[in-house]
């Protein structure tokens, strides 16, 4: 219903204009009434009505005065003017306030009736404007939070050909040439929509007097702010960034929300957004180690050279190839932690952790679609398996998300299937890595299994696409690759640990599987 002020000085035209009107049946509320304009526009401020009958003289302010004084609020109320005298410069008065009718007394109800329906077509026109309006804001801004996240994510080569221009113009952005940088806040939870909003707006407060334009994009737990500046020293982005950190610790605080946050590096170029994005994403992994309550700023590094200690060692790779081939579950989770905290102790960065864990999780997919389990495991992509491990903030959160990813998935399905002759292949695969030193026959490991030679032979080529002996053999060579990079013990010690009993039949099948020799592949390798 549309609420109803009713402003006249004379008392039987407020009793008239009340009685003469079926205000429900109209879809109308009479709210008010008052006796001049003063005491009018105290109602109106107080009651907010969407319409105002009031007669043009009254003692205090006049019908007109009251329209003016109302237009300079930013209520949206409609007026109809009730005069005893057809005067033009009153009606030219009323038509400059948009008056939505001027009516004359005597008071006729089928011409107020008119004038009130008019004002309520007025109302609920303008109400399908400013919902269309809003409508079409809001998807703007959509659209152009969708853009901006899209391009500090993905670094989108199509969204980064678009000219500063181009972007402004389609997204109703104003970034200018300068410079370009993000910072990240990690929460340690989603903090409620209220609190949310204050961090956001303080943050944006803090960036309008220095920065061109800027943006809070929200991805989860991480605020994003993509910020566009002119200024250049580094000390300045530094300040900038501990003010910002300052006023969002503060706002989170009372919350007991801890916050961690990293600044990327600056440049004066829209396309490496995207990098500063990355460096500050990979900053805030080392809150793993380091815990909450610390702003990362990027520095450039003193070395260009990779740390060799975070890539995974051809042995690592075929042992997790192998309990994973294998079902050894157990012994899988503990070789994970092993290189978890084998990896924190060499480095001290929960950055190269994620580095390694990333070929973990491509070797895990890998594997996985070797064995053809992948959708009775629930396989994800490399990338999801670290989006999932990302939104660790303990090592032991790290572990026994580890553990959810990629142990239960095997064990579950192990267990389901342990006596299906699919799992055949598993235990087949198992002896070869518990017995690869030893002379390996097909028969032996029927005996194990309680079936014939034929029958696991069958099984295996059928699981696998290789038959027994070939699968020995590969494994045997995986293995010799680890000695011959990892020991310095001799080509013909390699061939005897690894279960050849003979050094010529050892180079020739490397040299087959591997392409080049046993000692030009060390010679490679860096022994």
């Amino acid at each position: 219903m549309y609420k109803i002020l009713i402003a006249d000085d004379e008392f039987w035209v407020t009793a008239l204009v009340r009685n003469s009107i079926d205000w429900t049946g109209m879809n109308l509320e009479l709210a008010g009434e008052a006796e001049d304009g003063g005491e009018a526009y105290e109602k109106i401020l107080r009651l907010r009505p969407d319409i105002v009958i009031t007669d043009i003289r009254m003692p205090g302010l006049s019908g007109i005065e009251l329209m003016e004084k109302v237009r300079l609020t930013d209520l949206k109320v409609e007026f109809i003017i009730l005069s005893g005298y057809d005067s033009f410069a009153y009606a030219q008065a009323a038509m400059k306030y948009n008056a939505v009718s001027f009516v004359l007394k005597p008071l006729e109800e089928e011409e107020l009736r008119q004038a009130l329906q008019s004002a309520v077509e007025r109302i609920s026109s303008q109400q399908i404007i400013r919902q269309t309006a809003s409508q079409a804001q809001s998807r703007q801004e959509e659209m152009r939070m969708e853009f901006l996240l899209r391009t500090v994510r993905s670094g989108d080569e199509e969204n980064y050909a678009l000219s500063l221009e181009g972007i402004n113009q389609k997204y109703d952005c104003h970034f200018r040439d300068g410079h370009f940088f993000v910072m990240i806040t990690h929460m340690e939870r989603i903090p409620k929509p209220v609190l949310l909003q204050q961090i956001t707006d303080a943050s944006l407060r803090l960036l309008r007097d220095c920065a061109y334009d800027s943006y809070a994009l929200q991805d989860g737990r991480r605020l994003i702010l993509m910020i566009n500046t002119a200024f250049t020293p580094s000390e300045d982005y530094t300040r900038l960034a501990k003010e910002l950190f300052r006023c969002q610790g503060s706002l989170c605080r009372p919350a007991g929300i801890q916050l961690t946050a990293a600044l990327g590096p600056v440049s004066n170029s829209w396309p490496l957004l995207h990098q500063s994005y990355e460096v500050a994403f990979c900053l805030l992994r080392n809150r793993l180690n380091d815990g909450w309550g610390r702003l990362y700023i990027w520095s450039k590094p003193k070395s260009g050279h990779d740390n060799p200690h975070n890539r995974l060692s051809v042995r690592r790779e075929l042992q997790l190839t192998t309990l994973m081939e294998t079902f050894e579950t157990e012994e899988l989770e503990q070789n994970l932690n092993d290189i978890t905290d084998q990896m924190l102790q060499i480095s001290g960065k929960s950055s190269d952790l994620f580095s390694m864990l990333e070929q973990i999780s491509k070797l895990y997919c890998h594997t996985a679609a070797q064995m053809c389990i992948g959708s009775q495991i629930g396989l994800l992509t490399a990338r999801e398996y670290l989006e999932r491990m990302e939104e660790c903030d303990t090592i032991q959160q790290m572990k026994r998300s580890m553990r959810e990813l990629f142990v239960l998935p095997l064990r579950a399905y192990y267990q389901e299937h342990a006596r299906d002759e699919t799992n055949i292949s598993a235990q087949m695969k198992r002896y070869v890595s518990r017995h690869y030193q030893e002379n390996i026959r097909l028969i032996d490991v029927a005996n194990q299994l309680y079936r014939t030679p034929s029958y696991i032979g069958y099984i295996f080529k059928r699981d696998t696409g290789t038959s027994f002996s070939e699968y020995v053999a590969a494994y045997r060579i995986n293995m010799a690759k680890t000695y011959l990079t990892d020991t310095q013990q001799t080509i013909a010690g390699v061939a005897e640990a690894v279960g050849f009993g003979d050094m010529r039949h050892f180079s020739k099948t490397f040299q087959k599987l591997v392409g080049m020799t046993p000692s030009a592949y060390r010679k490679k390798s860096g022994r």
